[in-house]
């Protein structure tokens, strides 16, 4: 019965160590989960705003993915219920299906689809702030801010505040993930 347990022993470690030396270590930037406390936090030198933590699961139901074919002649407002995208009739240069989401990243965040889409003249992108953790910010303040799909490389974008609608809006070139941020 030993002499059984030895190279069945000896099988199974070998196993776990190839196992063990097939994983192998990725350099792709995680999203930070932010803390709930905190109406803020800073990626890449960008202060973002969070969502209200008990706002959070809503936030991601309510603007689930959104998708709207639109006429590049005629131009078209997607929306759903935390921003709107409004593309200015002969912008793009082709019919497309446009596609916008929130990102389930605790920020007040979108992303937005065909990734490489640009518009000429611009399109008009607005956030609402209605479910933003605004705990001692100045909403005059807030701003949005643009990061490449799945890289936190956030930049300030623009915008303005609209107190009477409680949202900001600022015109993008191109489509990318955006988000509310704090200038």
């Amino acid at each position: 019965m030993i002499h059984f347990l030895k190279p069945f022993t000896r099988a199974v470690l070998g196993l776990a160590i190839l196992g063990l030396a097939a994983c192998e270590t990725t350099d792709v930037p995680v999203t930070p989960n932010p803390p709930d406390a905190s109406p803020t936090v800073q990626v890449n030198g960008v202060r973002l705003v969070t969502v209200v933590p008990s706002q959070r699961g809503l936030f991601v139901a309510n603007n689930a993915a959104t998708a709207q074919r639109v006429n590049a002649q005629d131009g078209a407002t997607i929306s759903n219920k935390d921003a709107s995208l409004e593309v200015v009739p002969g912008s793009i240069p082709d019919d497309v299906t446009i596609t916008m989401k929130a990102e389930n990243d605790g920020y007040v965040s979108f992303k937005f689809g065909p990734n490489g889409l640009q518009f000429d003249p611009a399109a008009v992108l607005t956030i609402s702030a209605d479910k933003a953790n605004l705990d001692g910010i100045d909403p005059s303040q807030l701003a949005i801010a643009g990061a490449h799909d799945d890289v936190d490389d956030w930049q300030v974008v623009g915008g303005a505040y609209d107190a009477a609608a409680n949202s900001v809006s600022v015109e993008i070139q191109h489509f990318s993930r955006y988000a509310l941020c704090v200038r």
